[in-house]
């Protein structure tokens, strides 16, 4: 399940925080379970926000996802609990809740409207 690398990493963090303990003077707050390296690979390298989009200043998310899906169809999209979506499964499944929701937005307009219909009905009644 876990490399060799990984499962050293894990022992490393434990003794470090283990050896930290041990220290009266260190706050909880200022105990780290990984290294400052792996930590700066982390929050850094990992979390590279400098990659510019070439998109129009308008662009909302969804088209932008859509241009990607377009051309990386059979990629995975996402991984979880080891099971993998291609960015074309995710982006049909993301279609299908839209239209889910669009049924859902009519019907409750529709509900509105006639509730309103009814209601000016009963006024109409009472004030006649």
């Amino acid at each position: 399940m876990y490399s060799d690398t990984e499962i050293s990493s894990f022992v490393d963090g434990y003794l470090s925080v283990l050896e930290a303990g041990l220290d009266e003077a260190l706050l909880l707050k200022d105990i780290s379970a990984i290294s400052e390296e792996a930590s700066q690979k982390i929050l850094k390298d990992f979390n590279a926000t400098e990659y510019k989009y070439e998109v129009a200043e308008k662009s909302s998310l969804y088209s932008l996802f859509e241009k990607v899906a377009e051309s990386n169809e059979d990629k995975v999209c996402l991984k979880y609990d080891g099971k993998e979506t291609s960015f074309g499964e995710f982006r049909n499944k993301v279609e299908a809740l839209d239209c889910r929701i669009r049924e859902i937005t009519e019907t409750r307009n529709q509900l509105l409207q006639l509730s309103v219909n009814v209601l000016r009905k009963c006024i109409q009644q009472f004030t006649a």
